[in-house]
């Protein structure tokens, strides 16, 4: 009896052990393994660095706001910065800082500057002696429009863009200044007037001014105050942009309003090496703009301001020639074309063109 009570506990024993067995909870599955890192992506390829051409700009007249002859050289370096983005920086500087005006003709051609803008062929016809045709001769493009059209249509652009190009410069006609007129500190009612007078006259104008008795002188703008308040200087052919920038108001007292000498062109020299060096598209935004940025420029409408200016606040008088005096001055001015001419048989040929339009339009026979 007692075999089979211990029996009993132990087979009892056995079935729970089998029960708790088979009752365990399962092995749990084992982790996946982990996802390798992503690679760091790839820096990116750093932009290539804009390459930045600076260039030296000298001006030739003062003045860096609305109306003043120097303003349109800030409004050309400010363009060609943005068109090329940023690529060519030109610095402008003012008159006679870098290179006396009358020596900036050379300093563009060896490369001492890159450029100079709205400089005036009169300033080194020794050197180039076709410049006085270029600038225009006395009482030949009476309007702008005429000088563009010589350009243009007669064939001066090509002329002189082979000129230039002989002393390695690009070169453009840049502005037509339509007022070319007498300034004095004394009345010039007749061209003889001028006898016994010290006139600023640059280029073939001195032989005009010598025709009728004047002492011709060359004197760039920046200069032309002094020598007007020291006496230096009785008068001066120019436009009348300098009374107000030049402060001119405070020492002339007449302008000859008429006749009007000529429409007169300034130019763009740039030196070809410099140019050559720039990328072909900025190269090409340099050659595009050069003569198309004045075109905007405003300053015949300022010459009027600075006029009314003048005679309301100084007593500045304007002077009109009689018929006969004009045409003394004009069978004057003629008389330098042969000057010209005979310099060489380039200058005879180019003179030539000139003659040509004018006999077109019927004012020489």
């Amino acid at each position: 009896m007692k075999k089979r009570i211990l029996l009993i506990p132990l087979t009892l024993l056995l079935a729970i052990s089998l029960v708790a067995v088979g009752c365990a909870a399962p092995a749990p599955a084992p982790a996946p393994a982990p996802a390798p890192a992503p690679a760091p992506a790839p820096a990116p390829t750093p932009a290539p660095e804009v390459e930045v051409t600076k260039w030296i700009c000298q001006n030739i007249y003062p003045g860096t706001a609305w109306g003043d002859p120097g303003y349109q050289t800030f409004k050309f370096a400010a363009y060609i910065e943005k068109i090329s983005d940023g690529r060519l920086v030109i610095e402008v500087m003012a008159p006679d800082a870098v290179i006396p005006t009358k020596e900036v003709f050379t300093a563009v051609s060896t490369g001492a500057i890159e450029m100079t803008y709205m400089y005036y062929g009169g300033y080194y016809t020794g050197i180039l002696p076709e410049a006085d045709i270029e600038v225009g001769l006395p009482f030949a493009w009476l309007r702008p429009t005429e000088a563009m059209e010589a350009y243009e249509q007669y064939g001066l652009m090509e002329e002189f863009e082979k000129i230039y190009a002989e002393h390695n410069i690009f070169w453009q006609p840049a502005a037509f200044d339509s007022m070319y007129k007498l300034h004095s500190t004394f009345p010039i009612n007749d061209p003889e007037d001028m006898a016994g007078k010290k006139i600023r006259a640059p280029g073939i104008y001195g032989d005009w001014v010598k025709a009728f008795g004047g002492s011709p002188v060359t004197i760039p703008w920046a200069e032309v105050y002094m020598a007007f308040k020291l006496g230096t200087m009785d008068a001066s052919i120019m436009s009348p942009g300098g009374l107000r920038t030049l402060k001119l108001e405070e020492v002339l007292t007449h302008l000859v309003f008429e006749p009007n000498l000529s429409t007169i062109i300034g130019n763009v020299l740039v030196n070809m090496d410099a140019l050559d060096a720039l990328p072909g598209d900025v190269s090409v935004m340099v050659k595009e703009s050069a003569k198309l940025v004045p075109a905007y420029w405003s300053e015949y409408q300022s010459y009027f301001i600075n006029i009314r200016r003048a005679e309301k606040l100084y007593g500045f008088q304007q002077i009109y020639w009689s018929d006969d005096a004009v045409e003394r001055a004009v069978t004057a001015g003629l008389a330098t074309w042969d000057t010209v001419a005979a310099r060489s048989p380039r200058c005879a040929r180019l003179v030539g063109i000139v003659k040509q339009q004018m006999k077109d339009y019927g004012r020489l026979q």
